[in-house]
């Protein structure tokens, strides 16, 4: 997802922000042109052809940064509300059903959730994704432990 920022002093030269994926952090870019950070910041040039520097700080359940230019934070798009992380952080309750398994499936699972909320679906059909989400979360989990429980019997007999 891209987003466009809005900010008096880069008018001509437009900036947008895309969102972190799985595998990557999020990005940003200069007249359609990717900007590459050096060490964390991002040195644009704003419409009066000054250097300014930028930085994308994001967390691990929201993908969209906050683009921090200059000294001032520009969230690109509305915080998540205590609600919305609530929803995405319910796979994290899987650490009780599967200490670090459970909570290594939860963590991936809410990682996933937080990359859904930000997509471009309706509401109703962004809770429903993540709800599937859980549920297979909850399958693969407990997958994963009779597969492991099975290797640990095999395991065990071997020495036995």
């Amino acid at each position: 997802m891209k987003a466009r920022v809005e900010h008096p002093d880069f008018v001509q030269r437009r900036l947008k922000v895309e969102s972190a994926g799985w595998w990557r952090r999020p990005r940003l870019y200069q007249d359609g042109l990717r900007v590459m950070p050096r060490r964390g910041v991002h040195l644009l040039t704003s419409d009066r052809g000054d250097t300014t520097p930028a930085r994308l700080r994001y967390d691990y359940l929201d993908p969209m940064p906050v683009l921090r230019l200059g000294r001032q934070d520009i969230r690109l798009l509305r915080p998540f509300a205590w609600y919305d992380y609530l929803w995405l952080c319910l796979p994290l309750w899987l650490v009780w059903l599967g200490g670090v398994t459970g909570l290594l499936v939860g963590a991936l699972a809410a990682h996933t959730n937080g990359l859904l909320f930000r997509s471009e679906q309706s509401l109703l059909r962004r809770y429903a994704w993540t709800a599937g989400v859980d549920l297979a979360a909850l399958l693969i989990l407990l997958f994963l432990k009779v597969v492991l429980r099975a290797a640990s019997i095999a395991i065990t007999g071997l020495f036995a």
